[in-house]
């Protein structure tokens, strides 16, 4: 009897520590590591490493082109010539150039009957505005600013006319070479004066060292 009750003892131990052994519980599934974006990549390679960006710094650009004038309210201001525009911008973001420009106009108008007098009319512009870039060579600009406009006429007094002249511009770059753009460009301005409005327009090729 006593031998039987040892052998139940010897077997009834092991099975209660199983019973009793702490379940291994499944382990957790790591977290998904998150998500980062490829804008802020790019901010902090930017802030840690030399710049990539094809515009940084200070830009300086020139453009060259044929231009036409007519005025609306402003007699004798119809005409055809030449522009230049002078730029000086600083980069705000890869994307956004701030600008500081001078941009002038010349073109050519006829008084009197034949033989008839050719004379020149000027427009020129000191405007502040964006240039933004909608991909890596097309972009598009808006400024303000005053403007003066000299209008010809002859043996009659010349007049003279200022008032506030906002511009817009679209251009693509076609050549890039190291820090140098040739880019074909054109821009609209508008000047309002005492008589009317005077609207300018230009094509031309513009070079930038950015």
């Amino acid at each position: 009897m006593k031998l039987a009750l040892a052998l139940l003892a010897v077997i009834a131990v092991p099975a209660r520590a199983r019973a009793d052994a702490p379940v291994d519980k499944p382990a957790d599934k790591p977290a998904d590591p998150p998500e980062v974006d490829d804008a802020s990549v790019e901010a902090a390679n930017e802030a840690n490493l030399e710049s990539q960006a094809p515009r940084h710094g200070t830009t300086l650009s020139l453009m060259l082109g044929g231009a036409a004038t007519f005025g609306l309210g402003i007699d004798d201001s119809t005409g055809r010539g030449g522009a230049l525009s002078i730029r000086v911008g600083h980069v705000m973001t890869p994307r956004a150039v701030m600008t500081f420009e001078l941009t002038s106009f010349a073109t050519l108008h006829e008084i009197g009957m034949a033989p008839t007098t050719l004379l020149t009319n000027t427009d020129v512009n000191f405007l502040v505005g964006v240039q933004q870039y909608t991909s890596p060579s097309l972009w598009v600009r808006a400024a303000g600013g005053v403007g003066a406009y000299k209008l010809e006429r002859g043996a009659m007094p010349t007049l003279h006319y200022a008032g506030p002249t906002s511009a817009v511009g679209i251009g693509i770059d076609i050549i890039r070479h190291h820090y140098l753009v040739v880019a074909i460009e054109a821009v609209t301005t508008g000047m309002l004066n005492r008589d009317g409005v005077l609207i300018s327009s230009t094509l031309g090729v513009g070079l930038s060292y950015y």
